[in-house]
């Protein structure tokens, strides 16, 4: 089981009331848990995924408001997308996947990893604007990208490098 947490403009984005939100628990799975937060994306909405632990970022856009279940497939679609772009062999995303087969929503719970959700985007923005907007981006390459950034907040480790070193050490 993994949670889900979210900032304040997903949950009314997403009519995710208080009483379905669980509360805040420490990480129930070994990559962690994971944030979501939505920003515009060239005039787009779209929603960013960012790993607690190993900050681990990906970008959805075009997923409709309105549905939980919508931002839960969205995200475990997702979540298989960015391990398999970083790397990781497709026996041991199919094993961390078995951790998300129940995934709880909560409220932020770390304004660190909000500083941190925060600046990524700010840097998907930047580099979407650079190539001429998202008719022009490869996505799958901005995201390999933001992956390979160093991270203040995880020793100043590659984003990537600290997500393959988590796995091996777990799966």
């Amino acid at each position: 089981m993994i949670q889900l947490r979210c900032t304040q403009k997903i949950l009314k984005n997403w009519q995710i009331n208080s009483d379905q939100l669980a509360d805040v628990k420490g990480n129930l799975s070994p990559l962690g848990n994971w944030y979501a937060h939505i920003f515009t994306l060239d005039r787009r909405k779209a929603v960013i995924f960012v790993n607690e632990k190993t900050l681990t970022s990906f970008i959805v856009y075009g997923v409709k408001k309105g549905d939980p279940a919508k931002l839960t497939r969205a995200f475990l679609i997702g979540v298989a997308q960015v391990l398999l772009l970083l790397g990781i062999t497709k026996d041991k995303v199919a094993q961390i996947l078995t951790h998300y087969q129940e995934i709880e929503f909560t409220k932020t719970a770390s304004r660190s990893v909000l500083g941190v959700v925060n600046d990524l985007i700010k840097h998907y923005q930047k580099n979407v604007k650079l190539r001429g907007g998202l008719k022009y981006s490869d996505i799958d390459e901005i995201i390999y990208l933001t992956n390979t950034l160093p991270q203040r907040t995880i020793n100043r480790q590659k984003t990537i490098d600290y997500l393959h070193a988590l796995i091996e050490e777990h799966f």
